[in-house]
């Protein structure tokens, strides 16, 4: 698999590596990387598509509760590509924390 780097790097790990999740689902999906403004629906992004990508996100945060439909959604209702990596941190910073894992948990 090509590894993405996603458009911008903005808090901590469990954020990052959704990012990070999200640009290679992106990648798979519709053969190029994202930019800021990309749109899932100009991409060609159909529902499928969406429940496909935000699955394949979610499972590298597996402690964090409906990540997975959360992201579907957004892909689904967010104009640009830099709106939903903002609302899946946003998602997972507003999850309960686990200390000693230092992410959601």
């Amino acid at each position: 698999m090509t590894h993405v780097t996603p458009p911008q790097s903005l808090d901590d790990g469990a954020g990052d590596i959704l990012a990070t999740q999200l640009a290679q689902a992106w990648h798979m999906t519709f053969g190029t990387p994202p930019d800021e403004n990309s749109n899932f629906y100009e991409a060609g992004g159909q529902s499928i598509d969406a429940a496909r990508m935000a699955s394949v996100a979610a499972q590298s945060l597996p402690q964090v509760e409906d990540l997975d439909a959360h992201l579907m959604t957004s892909l689904l209702n967010e104009e640009r590509w830099a709106d939903v990596v903002r609302s899946g941190r946003e998602f997972i910073a507003q999850s309960p924390r686990d200390p000693d894992l230092g992410t959601a948990g």
